[in-house]
């Protein structure tokens, strides 16, 4: 049986919007192209993704503290609103000041549901069926990926007859639905009472840095996640898209790609999930970081386009497989209190990552080629397994 007693009555809203506003959402298969044919080169695209990042640090741990002293639900409703009216405007602005202006804004708006969100699900589960939450994680993604199968379909055919800036229109239209659906979900949240909304947003962000920082496997679950973040600033979007085009690969074909490898996001949470031991997650995370290395590195045997398309889809195969794993295990050693907290700390830290780690990868793909620079990130992520083994969970409190 595919969900399990009451698992619809209480997740509904958020497994449906798992799968209808993501196949509205096929804008990131067409970031690279678009900027591009605006004349903007991979050092200047990777700047604009870098932006978003820098006002999530700014923001990220004040909006986390705001959704778990007011409500997580509100925080993220006020994401998915934002997230549209900056989808809009990209659609009206092509300027490269005004992008960043805009990037700046999503980055800002994103924050509101960073963390926020998970933990809205996670305590709601917790509450209702503690059993469901691993599950959940692995059907969401399931479900998003295949949300995600159609819209590559759905992408390749609306700029296909109506041009590569229906991305921002059809993306603002899928924040509008996603706000819908959400509005709709349930939400277990205990308001507290606050006598100063400045004093309470710093308490509660003290005391989820500090928790994080002297938590031993958090910290170093954050210093993992830093590792591949910056490692895949290298290998995103922004190499990958001149790399397979430099193979031959045709533009339009990019919506279809975006679609095959989101029907891996369907199957690989669910073959992992047989491979899944429960409070095995950091041998789990650990293999498959393994593998994602290897697979990696293959790219400098990549000179044709099917050898290129096959290490792409076994990478988001691997990444696809631990995905739900990390944030199992991210969310079993936080608090209920500081759940939303200290996901925007994650956040935050990550977002300096960003800022760091897109411009240095537009750079050098730009330097010494799209290749190479894929390669590159192979080889960063490999301290990343060196401190999973170093991490020892009898020390996490």
């Amino acid at each position: 049986m595919l969900f399990k007693k009451e698992e619809l009555k209480i997740l509904w809203p958020f497994y449906l919007d798992a799968l209808i506003s993501p196949m509205l959402f096929f804008a990131p298969a067409f970031f690279v192209i678009y900027f591009n044919n605006l004349g903007f080169n991979l050092f200047q695209i990777g700047l604009l993704l870098a932006v978003a990042p820098l006002f999530r640090l700014i923001f990220e741990v004040p909006t986390g503290a705001f959704a778990d002293l007011y409500g997580r639900k509100l925080s993220v409703l006020l994401s998915t609103i934002l997230g549209g009216i900056g989808f809009l405007a990209l659609y009206f602005f092509t300027d490269f000041i005004s992008l960043l202006i805009i990037f700046a804004f999503l980055g800002f708006s994103e924050t509101f549901c960073s963390g926020a969100k998970e933990a809205w699900i996670t305590d709601l589960i917790k509450n209702k069926r503690k059993e469901l939450l691993h599950t959940y994680f692995v059907k969401y993604q399931s479900i998003d990926s295949i949300g995600l199968v159609v819209s590559g379909f759905i992408g390749a055919l609306f700029v296909k007859f109506y041009g590569l800036s229906v991305i921002w229109l059809i993306g603002a239209l899928s924040f509008i639905i996603s706000t819908f659906l959400l509005s709709l979900g349930e939400e277990y949240f205990i308001k507290r009472k606050v006598k100063s909304v400045y004093f309470n947003l710093k308490k509660q962000t003290i005391e989820a840095i500090n928790y994080t920082k002297n938590h031993h496997v958090l910290f170093y679950f954050l210093i993992i996640s830093a590792i591949l973040l910056f490692a895949e600033s290298f290998s995103s979007i922004l190499s990958w898209t001149p790399f397979l085009k430099n193979l031959g690969f045709p533009n339009y074909a990019f919506g279809y790609l975006w679609s095959a490898l989101s029907f891996i996001g369907v199957v690989a949470p669910l073959i992992g999930s047989k491979f899944y031991k429960k409070n095995k997650e950091r041998k789990f995370l650990t293999n498959s970081l393994i593998f994602s290395i290897i697979t990696t590195l293959l790219i400098i045997f990549a000179n044709n386009l099917i050898f290129a398309l096959l290490i792409f889809v076994s990478f988001g195969f691997f990444d696809f497989v631990k995905r739900p794993v990390e944030r199992v295990y991210f969310h079993r050693f936080i608090p209920s209190k500081l759940r939303a907290s200290v996901g925007s700390v994650e956040s935050m830290f990550l977002s300096l990552i960003g800022i760091i780690g897109y411009p240095i990868g537009g750079y050098l793909i730009d330097l010494i080629g799209p290749k190479y620079t894929i390669f590159l990130s192979g080889i960063i992520m490999i301290p990343a397994v060196l401190i999973y083994m170093k991490i020892r969970e009898a020390k996490s409190v």
